[in-house]
């Protein structure tokens, strides 16, 4: 593995370490496990059907596995989270 790919991989640990918490593994608007989409305008986890309705109200969605997240983004979701979130709304 480069040095590169070890420095990205380092980077995206929070985000890695955050999906494996129990409370992401479940989508924070519906019962679908293991979300692999990020709603970064609540900082959540959400399966594929929520992440379409979402983006229909302009939320803002990456996928996890696809798309490349700034040091912010990752920071955000590792701090917030479905548990906070839903303990919110």
């Amino acid at each position: 593995m480069s040095t590169a790919a070890k420095k990205e991989e380092k980077r995206l640990k929070p985000l890695k370490d955050a999906q494996k918490l129990k409370a992401n593994k479940k989508c924070a608007d519906c019962i679908e496990k293991f979300p692999q989409y990020a709603n970064l305008a609540m900082n959540t986890f959400v399966c594929t059907s929520c992440s379409g309705y979402l983006r229909a109200f302009n939320h803002r969605i990456k996928g996890i596995s696809t798309s490349e997240f700034t040091t912010e983004e990752i920071k955000a979701l590792a701090n917030g989270g479905n548990e906070r979130h839903n303990a919110l709304y």
